[in-house]
């Protein structure tokens, strides 16, 4: 599988204001729920679940928050 199967340009958020990790959980998961295929709150309350086990990030300021939300029609990002 590759990102550009699954990555819409739409999704993209290229700056972020938030200054919180809640925030910016919350600001990433805006453009996947607008398109009407997810909820933005269920969404944001699996990516800080998943957090709580431990950080997604990778370092140098990026991360690679990820969850499993049941009933999505696919893998979205």
């Amino acid at each position: 599988m590759k990102i550009v199967e699954f990555l819409r340009p739409e999704s993209v958020v290229a700056s972020l204001s938030g200054q919180t990790g809640q925030a910016v959980l919350a600001e990433l998961c805006r453009p996947l729920a607008s398109g009407g295929k997810a909820d933005g709150q269920r969404l944001l309350e699996t990516l800080l679940e998943r957090e709580k086990l431990g950080s997604t990030g990778i370092g140098e300021g990026v991360a690679i928050p990820h969850g499993k939300v049941p009933g999505l029609p696919g893998l979205m990002a």
